[in-house]
């Protein structure tokens, strides 16, 4: 459901892309993208959208041993946080 996570296998200029994303500005995109729609329905659909390619960022990155314990919790609070906020300003 997300093959553009795929792209963040590669390596950029400064590393792994996996770890190359900012989860707070990912946050907060998510939550952008569902205030854009004003049926509830959809809100909502565009945040799932965005917290399955997180989640498959962060749980990649995990298994590959790049992010500590640490840094996948505070990443995956990061975006529950978003999709909760999403969700409460889309109802």
């Amino acid at each position: 459901r997300a093959p553009e996570v795929i792209q963040l296998y590669a390596d950029g200029p400064n590393g792994p892309k996996l770890c190359d994303v900012d989860t707070e500005a990912a946050a907060r995109s998510l939550v952008a993208s569902a205030a854009r729609h004003t049926d509830p329905q959809r809100a909502i659909l565009a945040a799932r959208s965005l917290r399955r390619r997180e989640l498959a960022r962060i749980a990649s990155a995990d298994l590959l041993g790049m992010l500590d314990v640490t840094g996948v919790c505070k990443q995956l609070t990061l975006v529950w946080v978003a999709v909760l906020e999403a969700a409460l300003e889309a109802v």
